[in-house]
């Protein structure tokens, strides 16, 4: 690694999958180097797809037949983009996601692509999903 002049000292910390392994001390020292700080990610397949479809609902009063359906208005147009982020941060890949929703995987990767101003959403629907997983756990 040292050899080669081409790799930027930046590009070795670059998260692509934000894990980071090493005692707390290398850890907290990665992450004042990430400029985009690491984000704590969902385990893999953790909430079904079926959930975050209800989650949509409950939580946008967009009902799961619309995410499905022809329609391009802008809730229900959100709605899946904001299906399709969340099911991402559980581990979904977009094929899983487009057969579900019965799309096509190419739209589901635009909706991937357009995930500006919608964080604040979907952490509300990630808090609703987590919180519904553990009401029903109890």
């Amino acid at each position: 690694m040292r050899g080669e002049d081409k790799t930027s000292k930046e590009e070795f910390y670059r998260t692509v999958d934000q894990r980071v392994l090493g005692d707390e001390e290398f850890v907290e020292r990665v992450r004042g180097r990430v400029k985009s700080g690491i984000f704590a990610r969902r385990r893999r397949h953790g909430v079904s797809l079926r959930e975050i479809g209800r989650g949509v609902g409950k939580v946008f009063g967009i009902p799961f037949g619309e995410l499905r359906g022809r329609g391009k208005g802008s809730g229900v147009m959100e709605g899946r983009r904001l299906f399709s982020l969340v099911g991402r941060e559980y581990g979904y890949k977009g094929r899983e996601i487009a057969e579900y929703l019965g799309k096509d995987p190419a739209a589901v990767t635009g909706y991937m692509r357009r995930e500006q101003d919608l964080g604040d959403k979907m952490e509300r629907l990630i808090l609703f999903l987590e919180g519904t997983r553990k009401n029903f756990n109890n």
